[in-house]
């Protein structure tokens, strides 16, 4: 007999970030998107969930309509993700395993999260 873990326990948990994510994906009633970008969205959402986005210093464009490569901090290539750049951004939380899903495009990650501290220890 198998058990349920990992990401499909997740999204039975409505607290997770993955299954926050996947509400929002839902109610917005996305249309005429492709499952690549649909998961693309998902998985940035999840990140946004996971890092506690709703407590971001700048979180311009992040769980709206706009196509999440406008979104703050956020650059594609031909509509890929391939960067995520938030440092000093109030991150909190933790990074959701589901961010290794853009691993074919993503070439940077920049988190860091010094945002409160002095001038001469910021990264």
């Amino acid at each position: 007999a198998s058990s349920t873990s990992g990401p499909a326990l997740a999204l039975e948990d409505p607290s997770s970030p993955q299954s926050q994510a996947f509400a929002w994906i839902y109610n917005q009633r996305h249309k005429n998107l492709s499952d690549e970008i649909l998961v693309q969205r998902w998985v940035l959402a999840s990140f946004y969930f996971g890092t506690n986005g709703d407590n971001w210093a700048v979180k311009d464009g992040w769980l709206t309509s706009l196509s999440e490569c406008s979104w703050h901090g956020v650059s594609c290539i031909n509509g890929a993700v391939s960067k995520l750049e938030l440092e000093q951004n109030r991150l909190t939380g933790f990074l959701v395993p589901e961010i290794a899903l853009l691993n074919k495009n993503l070439y940077v990650i920049s988190l860091g999260n010094d945002y409160d501290a002095p001038d001469d220890e910021k990264n």
